[in-house]
């Protein structure tokens, strides 16, 4: 029974161990920002150690590259794909598939009677901190993640509508709230050590008063 009992846990372990293994993705995940980003890292990395890509070969290499690992993956998990549908083991998304090059972070902002606009909360920032605690919490942060890589807009909206009435609800004295992402490009190390500082873009803007339904 020791024996069984070692061989089961040895399996599960195995199994468990291949499973979380993040798979390549398909073709067209190719094509997303933080991949091409990626790639042309690579290309970059293989031009300095002397050995020249177009971006067009570097994408057709990943191409093949992830075909054939993905193939190779399927069969090599094979045998652990039942137990891991009887015991809901699978794991139904990769972590860390590709580094994000464009972050973008939640800003909100009040909207004064003089018209002026200022921050109410900034993502991270100690000094705009508006119910940190709560926007800051993992669930949520987990929400708001997909935000920060675009995703899923109606979500998003749903979300502003929602963070923006409690808002006006702490603040009488705002006309209009404004939710958006701000996204900012990641720096190379030669640019931060320089003390420069990475371009803003805004995206997503949304605008609620008290009007709105």
């Amino acid at each position: 029974m020791d024996k069984l009992r070692a061989l089961f846990v040895l399996f599960h372990l195995v199994g468990i161990t291949l499973l979380s293994l993040p798979a390549p993705g398909s073709a067209q995940d190719l094509d997303e920002p933080e991949v091409a980003a990626l790639l042309d890292d690579l290309r970059a990395l293989g031009a300095r150690l002397g050995v020249e890509r177009s971006a067009d070969e570097v994408k057709a290499i990943a191409k093949d590259v992830s075909a054939e690992v993905r193939e190779a993956r399927a069969t090599v998990l094979a045998p652990f794909q039942p137990y891991a549908r009887l015991t809901g083991a699978r794991q139904g998304w990769s972590m860390f598939w590709a580094i994000n090059h464009r972050p973008s972070r939640l800003v909100i902002e009040l909207e004064g009677p003089d018209g002026a606009w200022t921050p109410l909360y900034v993502a991270r920032s100690d000094e705009h901190a508006w119910r940190r605690k709560e926007l800051d919490q993992e669930r949520l942060r987990g929400v708001v993640n997909q935000y920060s890589h675009l995703r899923d807009r109606r979500s998003y909206r749903a979300f502003a509508a929602f963070i923006a009435k409690k808002a006006l609800v702490d603040h009488p004295e705002a006309v209009r709230v404004r939710v958006l992402m701000e996204e900012r490009p990641s720096q190379r190390p030669e640019a931060l050590r320089a003390g420069k500082t990475p371009p803003s873009r805004r995206r997503w803007e949304e605008l609620y008063s008290r009007e709105t339904p």
